[in-house]
């Protein structure tokens, strides 16, 4: 996932490059690229560009006219400012998921003071925190440009920490929905859901430490091994699921006017999170990644 996004806020101009040929199909100068693309071939630049590992679509990576374009709309003032004023993924706090401008490594300067507060025992007032949660090891599944899987653990406080913090670990990388088994059942004895491998023999985590994270790998348990314990998959969804989800769930009611980002991938690009806000009575939902977005009605304004 790219950390910055180049914006622009200068609109495209569409045209019939090739009338004669092509008529009806519009073009734009890419000033990039300095090269007369269709909005569709800017969109598929851009989608390999956030996959792009070796460096041949950098020019489309962090492009604000490519995220636009792959969202099916045309590069235009207001869609670009908006792009823009939100602030981009070198902005967003990786806990709380909103919009900042000082933070303190991956996270705001208001969670960076609640973790200290808890570290501490006490915050500014000298009496102990009641309402943070604190960092526990979460889990996120990772499809490495060259097609491995790999299971990392962050030290985080949400489920949203970790998508994010493994997508920036492992440039190229996309979001992964499976599981390290097909097979997890309860087991009765030990009275919980266990990873099971093709013969049915339970399955044990080795973990190694690699700078900020933990890699995990699965294997076969041992003779009296304690067992890898299951734990909930990515959640992958398009935005109008998401908005759809957020229109009938209080989720939707806690939204404010700003972009939040929520923990649930995209499913569309597996490259971004999805950010929602609530404004003038409309839910809008967003990719971070590709920029796939939809805007609904809210069913009910928040009270107060």
């Amino acid at each position: 996932m790219p950390a910055t996004c180049q914006t622009t806020t200068e609109p495209m101009t569409y045209f019939e490059a090739y009338p004669e040929h092509l008529p009806g199909v519009l073009h734009f100068t890419c000033p990039r690229l300095h090269a007369t693309l269709t909005p569709e071939s800017c969109a598929a630049r851009h989608g390999l560009a956030l996959g792009d590992t070796h460096g041949q679509f950098s020019a489309c990576r962090n492009c604000s006219v490519g995220r636009v374009h792959a969202t099916g709309q045309q590069a235009t003032h207001d869609r670009l400012s908006e792009l823009g004023s939100t602030g981009t993924m070198a902005k967003l706090c990786m806990r709380c998921g909103h919009q900042r401008d000082r933070r303190v490594g991956p996270i705001c300067i208001s969670c960076y003071n609640r973790e200290l507060e808890a570290k501490k025992g006490c915050n500014a007032k000298g009496k102990p925190p009641v309402a943070y949660a604190p960092l526990r090891l979460r889990r996120v599944g990772l499809e490495l440009p060259n097609g491995e899987i790999r299971w990392v653990l962050f030290e985080a406080q949400t489920w949203l920490e970790p998508l994010l913090r493994g997508l920036k670990a492992y440039p190229g990388a996309k979001l992964y929905d499976g599981q390290p088994s097909n097979d997890s059942p309860w087991n009765a004895e030990a009275q919980c859901f266990e990873y099971r491998d093709e013969h049915g023999q339970p399955l044990a985590m080795e973990v190694e430490l690699q700078g900020n994270h933990q890699v995990v790998r699965y294997r076969k348990a041992l003779p009296g091994e304690l067992p890898a314990p299951v734990v909930a998959s990515v959640s992958l969804f398009d935005p109008g699921f998401v908005a759809e989800w957020l229109r009938i769930s209080d989720e939707g009611q806690s939204l404010g006017k700003e972009w939040r980002a929520l923990d649930y991938g995209c499913s569309a690009c597996r490259q971004g999170v999805m950010q929602a806000r609530r404004r003038a009575g409309q839910l809008e939902v967003r990719c971070t990644g590709c920029g796939e977005a939809t805007k609904q009605p809210m069913l009910r304004e928040a009270a107060g």
